[in-house]
């Protein structure tokens, strides 16, 4: 896997394989891993061929390193996945939540996320129970007024049950 770095993140790429089937599969996918989630290095090595994968520093704003990420790839992705610990309305970072608390403090990097995505890009987030209840919902329909992006989240838990 080829790999790179900035100053906020890591980037991992794998561009350099040849094509394949599973490799095209994946050439549209930004999938970003928070590093508070268990086995983030196997998870982030098992990611199809072909998508970008950024394992997010503990130390700086996580909205902030995803924006910086879409800013500065030279790829307009088409799906943009955030892997990391959920709870209803609540998507967990090392530096703090994306949640109706604190969606405030993010509206224009979260604008302009849809800005450096495919014109039809989705939002996919991998956090446990995220979408679940009213306050799930109502934290992914806010999500997608203020990205313009299409966003879908789980209601249950997500990842191996033995962390449970």
């Amino acid at each position: 896997m080829a790999h790179s770095s900035s100053a906020l993140l890591d980037v991992h790429s794998t561009e350099s394989f040849p094509a394949s089937e599973q490799q095209l599969a994946g050439s549209g996918l930004l999938v970003v891993i928070a590093p508070s989630v268990q086995d983030y290095e196997h998870l982030a090595a098992g990611v199809l061929e072909g998508a970008e994968v950024v394992v997010l520093r503990d130390d700086v704003d996580a909205i902030a390193q995803i924006t910086e990420v879409l800013r500065t790839t030279q790829r307009r992705f088409q799906s943009l996945h955030l892997v990391t610990h959920g709870a209803p309305g609540r998507l967990q970072f090392s530096t703090g939540e994306l949640s109706l608390n604190t969606l405030a403090e993010y509206p224009s990097q979260l604008a302009q996320w849809s800005h450096y995505l495919a014109s039809d890009a989705s939002l996919l987030l991998y956090g446990c129970q995220l979408a679940s209840g009213d306050v799930g919902t109502l934290l992914l329909r806010k999500l997608q007024l203020i990205s313009n992006l299409s966003v879908a989240a789980a209601t249950q838990n997500v990842g191996c049950p033995l962390f449970d």
